[in-house]
């Protein structure tokens, strides 16, 4: 029986965790106490994990943006933001630091609530963040495959089945930054200021060549801001912004496939006048270039009679003369003897690989 190695993608499981992130923030100094809060915008960036045995460590921040009328005179429309580092873990049976992982991160729920401080005055703001973070684990495992087998002794027909799967050649990181500006339209109302931001990146076509891997996109960006305008205080302006990326990666080739994730590292932006928001963007991206493999297995075997012509007209001795890419199992299979045979009538080492024109005999089998 011949037997050959091959190493393949495989699933190791899924986890997932919900956890809840509590906070009290503070009212920035210069800004007013909470009348009453509006709305509160929750992204997250600076995604990330790691693997020790057993176990995924999800790393991330939430940007909160909050929108509410200050407790002033005029009851003023006002906005502050917080950042908001997470940790959390997943136990996942199976996984190592040589296991990769796709991880999904949900916000499910979100509360927040005005709080008094020592003196009395609104100025904490109490949230609570539900987060739902799934993962599922993948790992490289080497499978023993059965990939021929033959007698000395009777004839034997094997069917055998191509069988796809997925290696992985190699995985990249990288990063895109992008610098821009978003103009407001002339018929839409002056930026008085910049409540929050919030982007949306996508892949619209990616390619591979030898060595090389190019992506493009757009990066979808919806401004929402306070405006000089009583009866549409608050207004929103949208943008798409084109990206291309290119990154070399060694040894991948056009025909193979990638899985491509996009996370947004980290996100600011300033006005710059009544029309104008400069905004500035790190994008993370993680490539995993994966090749498909073809493999024949053995799907059925018949025992079959031996050739019993082929083998009385065969010489007591055969002299065989290899040919590029024999090596013993080839030659042992096609005359009806063992590997160990030839070794031993050869005085052959322990490889089993014949160069080109090196001469092997073969003495006939007795009954």
């Amino acid at each position: 029986v011949l037997r050959s190695t091959a190493s393949i993608n495989s699933f190791i499981g899924s986890g997932e965790i919900t956890a809840a992130v509590r906070e009290t923030m503070e009212v920035p100094a210069g800004k007013p106490t909470i009348r009453e809060i509006l709305r509160s915008d929750i992204k997250i960036t600076g995604k990330d994990y790691k693997l020790t045995e057993g176990r995924i460590i999800a790393n991330g921040e939430l940007n909160i943006s909050t929108l509410y009328i200050g407790d002033d005179e005029n009851r003023s429309l006002q906005y502050m933001e917080h950042e908001l580092p997470f940790t959390q873990f997943i136990d996942q049976s199976g996984v190592d630091e040589a296991s990769f992982c796709e991880l999904d991160y949900v916000i499910t729920d979100s509360a927040f609530e005005p709080e008094e401080d020592s003196d009395g005055e609104l100025r904490f703001l109490k949230g609570e963040i539900e987060l739902r973070i799934s993962a599922d684990s993948f790992g490289r495992k080497d499978v023993e495959i059965i990939e021929d087998a033959y007698s000395p002794n009777s004839r034997i027909a094997l069917d055998k089945e191509p069988i796809k799967m997925e290696e992985t050649v190699v995985e990249s990181k990288s990063q895109v930054i992008l610098k821009d500006t978003i103009f407001i339209q002339e018929d839409s109302p002056d930026i008085s200021e910049i409540f929050n931001v919030l982007y949306r990146p996508s892949i619209s076509d990616c390619r591979i060549s030898d060595d090389r891997l190019d992506i493009a996109g757009a990066l979808g960006s919806n401004v929402l801001y306070l405006a000089n305008n009583s009866e549409q205080p608050v207004y929103c302006c949208e943008q798409d912004i084109p990206f291309k990326h290119g990154v070399d990666i060694k040894g991948v080739k056009a025909e193979m496939g990638c899985d491509i994730v996009m996370n947004l590292e980290h996100c600011s932006y300033s006005m710059v006048s009544a029309k104008e928001v400069e905004i500035r963007v790190v994008l993370g991206i993680s490539a995993r270039i994966i090749k498909q493999v073809v493999i024949p297995v053995i799907s059925k075997a018949a025992e079959l009679p031996q050739d019993e012509k082929r083998v009385a007209s065969q010489p007591s001795i055969t002299i065989y003369f290899a040919q590029a890419g024999d090596n013993l199992w080839k030659v042992a299979k096609k005359y009806y003897t063992t590997i160990e045979e030839l070794k031993k009538t050869n005085a052959l080492g322990d490889s089993e690989i014949l160069t080109a024109g090196e001469q092997i005999l073969i003495p006939r089998k007795l009954k």
